[in-house]
Parts: structure tokens; sequence; C-alpha cells
């Protein structure tokens, strides 16, 4: 999130070790940038013992401005992600015949990019074309919209990933906040050629 590794996802990768354990490292961005974001993962995981023998950076549609990127992936980055798992491969078999192997370099700047802190919880609304199909409290990576309850949303720990706006088949679940759509008009204006 905003070219930074997931602060949720700190705790897990820190506690991960490893010995020498060849590694991939891979960030998604959603049409804007991924900045720092795979040399932070690459940097935390390195200094518990992995071993990077590649790293990319893929592209997908913006999980809150879906007029950026939109349709991504698309064919084209398919097939670079293909492309990229082949080179892994020959790369892999490289290793393995005793190649000598130089230090990964990924792109991204020390210190990081400064992430923005935490404003006041805000989670999506649910409007009434909802039909309490569940897909949304299921699908939370959070798990904080209710299983009973499918209005009922902890706010304070409510990421913004959007995975319940996407994925909701009525098109129920919007963040109505002045904050969230101030954002997604500022993505609009500055990474798409489609204008809303």
């Amino acid at each position: 999130y905003s070219g930074r590794v997931p602060a949720l996802l700190l705790p897990v990768l820190s506690d991960l070790k490893g010995k020498n354990t060849k590694t991939v490292f891979v960030v998604t961005y959603g049409g804007r940038a991924y900045d720092d974001a795979l040399l932070e993962l690459k940097n935390i995981l390195e200094s518990n013992g992995f071993l990077g023998i590649a790293g990319g950076a893929f592209i997908g549609e913006h999980s809150l401005a879906s007029l950026v990127a939109a349709g991504r992936p698309n064919q084209d980055d398919l097939d670079k992600a293909n492309e990229f798992g082949k080179e892994i491969m020959k790369k892999i078999t490289s290793l393995q015949t005793g190649k000598t192997e130089n230090s990964l370099k990924v792109s991204g700047n020390f210190p990081y990019v400064l992430v923005n802190k935490k404003g006041l919880p805000m989670g999506p609304s649910t409007k009434v074309t909802c039909i309490s199909c569940g897909i949304c409290a299921t699908d939370c990576p959070m798990g904080v919209i209710s299983k009973v309850d499918f209005k009922t949303i902890d706010a304070e720990g409510c990421v913004h990933c959007c995975r319940c706006v996407k994925r909701c088949p009525q098109h129920a679940k919007i963040f109505t906040q002045e904050a969230m759509q101030n954002t997604e008009k500022w993505l609009i204006s500055n990474f798409s050629n489609e204008k809303n």
C-alpha cells in the first residue's frame, strides 16, 4: 500500500526465517507505482536469511480507483509474468551448475517513502441493494465484516483494500467518506488515461 509493504504483513515477514533459501521477491501495484515496496520486501527477507535470486513488480487494476490500470493484468501482462517465470527457471538451473551469483539489485530507495499515518477509521457503507449473499464477509481479508449482519463493519480494522467493493455482485458496498472519494479522484486525475 502506498508504495510500501503493507504494515499488517510486517510481523509475518519478520517471523519468516531462511537459511540461504532461494527466494523470488514479487510485489503488485495498482497502476500508480510500487515505490520502495520491492526493496523493502527484499531487505526484510534477506535480513532473515533468504537469498534473493529475482524480483518483479506486476500491475493490476487499482483497488480503489478502477479507472487506474483498468483491465490489468491484461494478456500482455500475463505473458510477461510467464516469461519472468521462465527466466527464473533458467537462473535456478545456472545456480545449480555452480555459476557465481551477483547480489540481486531491485528498484527502490532507502530510506523508504513515508506512508501517511492512519487517519480516522473508515469502513465501507452498505446500500439497500444488498441481498445478504455474504460474499463480502467471506472474502474480507481482515475479517471485519460481520458474518451475521453484513452491514456491520469494524471500521477500526478495515485496511481499505476494497475487496468487498469489487466482489459484491450487487455493487452494494461503497466508501462514502470524503477522504476516500478525494483519494479516488486524485488517482484518476493523475494516473488514468480515462477520466470519470
